[in-house]
């Protein structure tokens, strides 16, 4: 069972996961950072090369562009918290911890997020902060390209044009963007055309529409990749999004 709660600000999210099996393949999350903290049993999570188990009570932060693989050892339990670096842009520590704390009770009286739990996001935010202050451009060139991607997902364009724009062979630039992001220019491309897409569909009623505005013009790639990216169809995607303050003011617990 998993449900995207959403809240009042745009750059912050918390994903409930109970009794979940779900595995998670080789991606990383743009601009973004993302806090877990699993409340029952076990998963392994591989970032930028390193394995590690992470058991009941332990949490972990993925860092924009980190790649990264989860794969369930058991059933688990876990709430994630995803913040983007506008928020945090946006935010001072103090008053994210603040806007942070507010949900987390909320989740606590909703008997999803334990009080102990909800504890930690206090010292981990500030970490998160203390990583994005940090943050700095690697290659300028790339930067600008993985950017242009990230924004225009659904731009048809391809590797041979890519490497023109960065003054590099293709092989090159190639070589150069997954040493820089961690994947492919393709794959990265066709990780942004989904996130554009999982964006879109809390306020549409075409899956199809969604798909040709995040630049798939095969309904069943974009299906296939949202599931992979996901786990879930898009469909399920959609059905899982929670107002989580529209359901703290009606007093009703999740399903």
């Amino acid at each position: 069972m998993i449900y995207y709660c959403k809240t009042a600000y745009a750059d912050l999210e918390f994903i409930v996961l109970k009794e979940a099996i779900f595995s998670y393949p080789r991606h990383n999350h743009i601009s973004s950072y993302t806090i877990g903290i699993v409340q029952n049993g076990a998963l392994s999570l591989c970032s930028n090369g390193e394995k590690k188990v992470y058991k009941k009570d332990m949490s972990f932060t993925i860092n924009p562009y980190d790649v990264h693989e989860i794969e369930s050892l058991e059933v688990y339990d876990m709430i994630v918290l995803s913040l983007k670096r506008n928020f945090l842009k946006s935010y001072e520590l103090l008053e994210a911890q603040v806007i942070v704390g507010r949900y987390a009770r909320i989740l606590e009286e909703m008997e999803y997020l334990e009080e102990s739990h909800g504890a930690l996001f206090d010292d981990i935010l500030r970490g998160v902060y203390a990583h994005c202050d940090s943050m700095h451009e690697k290659h300028r060139t790339l930067d600008r390209i993985k950017t242009f991607l990230e924004e225009y997902p659904e731009v048809q364009i391809d590797g041979e044009h890519l490497s023109r724009y960065s003054a590099l062979s293709k092989y090159h630039f190639i070589r150069k963007f997954d040493e820089n992001v961690g994947m492919t220019p393709h794959k990265f491309h066709i990780q942004n055309r989904v996130r554009k897409a999982k964006g879109l569909i809390e306020n549409s009623t075409s899956m199809t529409d969604v798909g040709l505005s995040a630049g798939f013009y095969d309904q069943s790639h974009f299906i296939r990749h949202f599931k992979k990216l996901f786990q879930i169809s898009p469909s399920s995607y959609k059905a899982a999004c929670l107002d989580l303050d529209a359901l703290a003011k009606s007093g009703k617990k999740l399903r």
